[in-house]
Order: structure tokens, then sequence, then C-alpha cells
């Protein structure tokens, strides 16, 4: 009977630890959130991973920033979507933790005219992603100015127009830490002996 138990216990031990840090949680944009200096704090993604769903607003010339802090190495995915009727056009930028680099940008690889966008090997550290709606980027000869944030302005220096309501959805797959990949192995094990 001990046996039986030895098995069992690091196996629950390990999905309770894994439905507890991958459960999503929702949050709501609250303004002032237009720099990265105002960004709201959306979550802090630990081992082993899980999601986070952010419901928002974009008006004439806004723009929305969010923080994410990330404690190991990680792959991000960000998608928004919004309602067909709102006839939204949105736009994602991701910047590394000092505000200043581009690390990705995306206008419209989501549902409609929505962005979504993927990265993958991302260092432990703080990023922010923003949201704002065409034109806020400018392009040239097809190619995107990454060097510009999005300030709701478009190339000419007015503001955009965009207002819609969307839904962005943030989710992280962390590559585990040691402590954590050794209780996988243990309750894998573990497994794998009680059923013999």
């Amino acid at each position: 009977m001990n046996d039986t138990w030895s098995a069992v216990v690091p196996v629950v031990s390990v999905v309770a630890l894994g439905s507890s840090l991958a459960s999503g949680q929702i949050i709501f944009e609250s303004e002032p959130n237009d720099t990265i200096a105002t960004a709201d704090f959306a979550t802090t993604f630990e081992p082993l991973g899980g999601s986070v769903a952010i419901d928002g607003t974009i008006t004439n010339g806004d723009v929305d920033w969010f923080q994410i802090d990330v404690t190991a190495m990680t792959t991000l995915l960000f998608s928004a979507v919004a309602s067909a009727t709102d006839g939204a056009d949105g736009q994602l930028m991701v910047v590394d933790g000092t505000g200043t680099d581009v690390l990705a940008f995306d206008d419209d690889s989501g549902p409609g005219l929505l962005p979504a966008l993927q990265l993958f090997d991302l260092d432990a550290g703080t990023y922010y992603v923003g949201v704002s709606a065409f034109p806020d980027i400018t392009f040239a000869d097809d190619a995107v100015n990454t060097d510009t944030l999005f300030d709701g302005l478009d190339s000419a220096g007015a503001a955009h127009t965009g207002d819609f309501s969307y839904k962005l959805t943030i989710s992280a797959n962390l590559v585990p830490a040691p402590g954590v990949a050794a209780i996988f192995g243990a309750a894998a094990i573990a497994t794998v002996r009680r059923r013999r």
C-alpha cells in the first residue's frame, strides 16, 4: 500500500503545481497607459508558463502598453481579437525591457486586420507589448520602420482614427528551471515503476 502512495503523490503534486501556474487570468486595461513609462502591469510568467487575457479599448490616437515579466527562457504568443462590426484594424509591437528596442511588430497576421505574433527563446526579464491602430507605424518600400515606438500618430503626424474594443491574449511556454525539471523526471519514473 505504501508503494502505491509513494508513486501517486509526486504525480499529484506535479499536476497541482502545473495547474496553479498555467491557469489563465483576465485583466482590464486602465488609462493612462499610452507610454511604456505608464504601461499597465499584465503578469509575471513563471514555470510552467500560462496565459493572460487583456480587455482593452483603442480610441482615436490611443496606444495601450502592457508590461510582462518572465522568470525563465520562454516563447511568447500574442493574439488580438475584436468584433468584426467594430471595423478593427490593429497593430501590435513587443519591446525589450529598456523600452527602446523593438523586438517584433505585426499588422495583420491575426484574424481579419488584427495582429498576432510569436517570439521564441526570450531570456528572463521584462518586456512590453503595445496595441495601437493602423497606421500608427509608418511603412517605406514595404519595410516597417521598427525604430519608432507606437505614439498614436500616422506618418503625417495626425492621430490615427482607430476606435474599437479588443481582447489581447498573451501565452507563455517557459523552459522549466532545473528543480521543476527534476520533479517532472521523478514523477515520470514513479509512474513507470508503478505500471510494471
